[in-house]
């Protein structure tokens, strides 16, 4: 035992010098691959120390013994100036070998290349506007100009010249510099201090701007944990109509945080604010909602979608046509429906298709298309059993079109029956069964499952406690949400 021991801790590092010294050799002969693995090694910086600038001599060399990964790294280099002068003529020349010898990846790289140069050509305008701004004695381009250093708009970075001209526009009168230096203070990684950036936001907050006063709220909730001043503070952004504000509001209000009691009262009327604001993450949250009607009542969840269906976004409309079909208004569900149907909602145009197979009858009109139709119209009307729209609440119906679901093919319907298994809701616990479920969804790259597996094996909830096989699954789903 304590041989092998030895002998695994020296060969570690043994392992990566000869992996290293194998590629230094073989780079020496001039070898394409090696050579561009080598540049790469200096680039990640886990074996060798990073220089970018040995790692574009090695690219050069590979890309000059038509290796093609090695040409788009060195046009990747050319454009984003990393080891070399930013040249976008030779990032294009590279790129476009690269495309003549088959590369897909080399169009998207030209079109990059492209936006760069663009972008490149804006920023350079941006600054020399601010430049001019400052020199004539504008405090508000001074203050622009200061932002152009600390994010390298146009000029080399320069986060302390930044900082100074920002100064400067404060110092003199300037009122809403404060703010870029809380935000430089705050968000910026080297130079992040939250006591100093709470500071310059203080400055926006006499003046009731809404960005500093939902800052400062931040701060006091996720630095010092103070939520009765945080909270103060957010109230008080919403008040001067910040969306952000209103929808951080709504969700301490849901009660999940144990320092902020739940009140449905207050989470309506933050959500509607953030939802009347057109605040994108709001609509996300009333779909998270719409998932729990303990929370709110139907009453509630239709006046939120009513708000929501004025941006006649499909899925908002289909909501609101559910919500209707719940509370048996079935004319207005039927008119939101064919809104979200004449506006490309498949779910809604498939749904008014069923339903007039039997108008009279809608349940045997749903139950004849899941006979005949696929997984999505067996899900369907499996939905509709577990929440009572369209026809009665039916547990066992529901759990019957789950599985004839899956019998067609989807994935989904077999990840909830797999929960369902596992936690013993609406059926009889089964452990191993509910395994079964999830690892074959899983092989099929069903997300929910890979994540309730994650959970599974992390835990030991109806499988040996296993962190290789959790990691594994971990970064299946990071591979699958990056695609």
């Amino acid at each position: 035992m304590a041989t092998k021991r030895m002998k695994k801790k020296k060969n570690t590092p043994q392992k990566r010098n000869s992996y290293i010294t194998r590629l230094r050799e073989l780079a020496q002969e001039d070898h394409p691959e090696a050579l561009y693995q080598l540049g790469m090694e200096y680039l990640s910086g886990e074996h060798l120390s990073y220089n970018a600038n040995r790692a574009f001599s090695y690219l050069e060399k590979s890309a000059n013994h038509y290796y093609v990964p090695a040409m788009l790294e060195l046009a990747f280099s050319y454009m984003t100036a990393r080891g070399v002068k930013r040249d976008f003529e030779q990032a294009r020349h590279w790129a476009k070998r690269a495309l003549s010898l088959g590369s897909h990846e080399a169009s998207d790289l030209l079109r990059q290349i492209d936006y760069s140069q663009v972008q490149e050509a804006s920023n350079e305008k941006e600054y020399q506007q601010a430049l001019k701004g400052y020199q004539n004695g504008d405090l508000k381009e001074t203050s622009h100009l200061g932002e152009c250093y600390i994010y390298g708009i146009g000029v080399t970075c320069d986060k302390e010249k930044g900082l100074a001209l920002l100064h400067e526009a404060l110092d003199r009168g300037y009122k809403e510099a404060a703010m870029l230096i809380g935000d430089t203070y705050f968000f910026d990684e080297e130079l992040k201090n939250d006591a100093k950036a709470l500071k310059y936001y203080q400055y926006g907050n006499q003046d009731n701007n809404k960005e500093s006063l939902y800052m400062t709220g931040s701060i006091y909730i996720n630095t010092y944990q103070d939520y009765n001043q945080g909270i103060a503070y957010l109230k008080k952004a919403a008040q001067y109509e910040s969306a952000q504000a209103a929808y951080q509001l709504a969700i301490f209000y849901l009660g999940d945080n144990p320092h902020v009691p739940q009140d449905t009262k207050a989470l309506k009327y933050y959500l509607q604010q953030a939802l009347k604001a057109d605040y994108e993450d709001a609509f996300e949250f009333l779909d998270y909602l719409h998932k729990d009607r303990k929370v709110l009542s139907l009453d509630d969840f239709i006046e939120l979608s009513q708000i929501a269906a004025k941006t006649k976004r499909p899925e908002d409309l289909n909501r609101l046509a559910f919500d209707y079909f719940k509370a048996q208004q079935t004319d207005l569900a039927l008119k939101y429906l064919k809104e979200a149907a004449n506006l490309g909602h498949e779910q809604s145009l498939r749904l008014l298709q069923v339903l007039s197979i039997n108008k009279d009858n809608p349940e045997n009109s749903l139950i004849s298309a899941a006979s005949k139709g696929d997984q999505s119209d067996a899900m369907n009307l499996a939905s509709f059993y577990f929440s009572g729209i369209i026809v009665e609440k039916d547990i066992e119906k529901a759990l019957e079109w789950l599985h004839i679901a899956y019998e067609k093919g989807s994935y989904e319907a077999g990840s909830i029956l797999g929960e369902f298994y596992l936690t013993g809701e609406h059926v009889t616990q089964d452990t191993k069964k509910a395994i079964s479920l999830l690892e074959d969804c899983a092989k099929h790259n069903n997300m929910r499952s890979l994540m309730i597996l994650v959970d599974c094996y992390e835990k030991g909830i109806g499988v040996t406690k296993n962190k290789k096989k959790a990691e594994l699954l971990k970064n299946k789903i990071a591979n699958l949400e990056n695609c």
